[in-house]
């Protein structure tokens, strides 16, 4: 009998030792798929923030292009000072420019704004470097006339091609209009996009961060993610990070704007990254439910029935939960397409259940179900004709960085049309397109 009693406690140590380890091992187990999806968050924002990066450029550069070049046409007219102080001069080239408004500043460093009057701008720093013969880019916080955070785009007019400077051009966008720019989300959550100058003011953002400062907000904060922000700031450099929010860790990244040194800070939701690593785990907790139900009846049947370990047990499993519950059906895609791996990702889009399609993959895949998609027989063709890998590059030669299509789409019985952008981000050594953002 004490031979029996012992082999039986003997048993139940083996159990519980058993047990044990294999909750250390799907807690493990558990971790480390925690630990990729945060890896995996870092990736996603990372590469949407290097795509936000260039956009931003892109769109600043050719801006200032744009100004350059009306200053330049203002500047060979035959009377240069009359046609820039002309209202309605600014007011018909105002027209037809992109901008929201353009203004003209005298040598005397008056600003002369269509329908607000005039305001001296002398102490501006756009005004100094615009009379030294320079033209730029420069943000103004609360301006003189409307009170507003204006991005400035400004170039210099002079009396004639070669003569002296006579002002300069002052040119903006309303502030939705950067705003538009820093639009994301992730899997249905909203992300903040911010646009800083290198001395951490907020330019522009995707939520209500305009005119606070970032630096003086993580200097106050004293965390882990502030320092990470304070020292990607003074080395003007990017960064990706992890951070502690209300839902857990989420994922933020910092890049350089090419060519303007601003900087661009994104963030990946942190309830997102829960909502993926929740969907990542179920399985195993599902599991674990299961094992940890086995053990617990087979250590009853031992102490029930003493040797009797080998019961049998009916297993139940829950379904799934929809991890994509509460994510509404987003109406913009943008995938990056890297066309030397032929390999496209979604960065954000809808992916539901009577329009489900692979969120990843090769980009011939992509092309086909884009050929699918498309009504009628000629645009299927074209689609295939023109989304080649081939043709697009053909296409994106030097200078030519946006293709623009638009098709009637058939998803699930719904037709609607749909315009679609093919934008090179990225050219090899030979100036041919290698990454290319796809945009609906």
């Amino acid at each position: 009998m004490e031979d029996e009693g012992r082999k039986y406690w003997l048993s139940v140590v083996a159990f519980v030792v058993v047990f044990v380890a294999v909750i250390i091992t799907f807690s493990m187990f558990m971790q480390q798929t925690s630990n990729r999806i945060v890896a995996q968050t870092s990736q996603y924002v990372s590469d949407a923030t290097d795509q936000t990066a260039k956009l931003v450029s892109t769109f600043m550069q050719n801006t200032q292009k744009d100004i350059e070049t009306i200053a330049a046409l203002a500047s060979e007219s035959p009377d240069a000072a009359q046609v820039a102080t002309s209202e309605e001069w600014l007011r018909s080239v105002g027209e037809i420019a992109p901008f929201d408004s353009i203004d003209f500043v005298d040598a005397d460093g008056i600003q002369h704004s269509p329908g607000l009057g005039a305001v001296d701008v002398s102490d501006r720093v756009y005004y100094e470097r615009a009379m030294a013969g320079e033209s730029g880019i420069e943000c103004v916080f609360n301006t003189r006339l409307t009170h507003e955070n204006l991005v400035y785009f400004y170039a210099p007019v002079r009396e004639g091609a070669d003569g002296p400077i006579i002002g300069l051009l002052l040119a903006h966008y309303d502030e939705e209009r950067l705003t538009g720019l820093l639009q994301n989300s992730f899997f249905g959550y909203e992300s903040h996009v911010l646009l800083c100058l290198p001395t951490g003011e907020v330019v522009a953002s995707s939520g209500e961060f305009v005119g606070m400062n970032l630096l003086a907000e993580a200097e106050a904060a004293s965390s882990v993610s502030a320092r990470q922000i304070e020292l990607a700031f003074e080395g003007s450099q990017g960064a990706t990070f992890t951070y502690e929010a209300g839902h857990g860790l989420g994922s933020a990244c910092v890049k350089v704007v090419p060519g303007l040194n601003w900087m661009i800070v994104e963030t990946f939701p942190s309830a997102a990254t829960e909502q993926m690593i929740n969907a990542a785990n179920e399985g195993g907790w599902n599991a674990l439910f299961v094992i940890v139900l086995v053990f617990l009846a087979v250590l009853v049947g031992i102490i029930a029935f003493n040797n009797h370990r080998h019961r049998t047990l009916a297993r139940s499993m829950r379904d799934r939960i929809d991890v994509q519950t509460g994510v509404g059906k987003l109406t913009e895609r943008l995938v990056l397409i890297d066309f030397p791996a032929n390999h496209f990702r979604y960065m954000s889009g809808p992916v539901t259940s009577d329009d489900p399609h692979a969120t990843e993959g090769d980009y011939d895949y992509m092309v086909r179900r884009l050929e699918r998609l498309v009504v009628g027989e000629e645009a299927k063709r074209e689609v295939v004709e023109q989304f080649s890998r081939e043709a697009v590059i053909a296409a994106m030669v030097d200078g030519v960085d946006n293709l623009g299509f638009e098709y009637q789409i058939n998803r699930s019985g719904r037709l609607k049309w749909e315009n679609i952008n093919l934008i090179c981000v990225e050219r090899d050594g030979e100036g041919r397109a290698s990454r290319v953002v796809y945009t609906t």
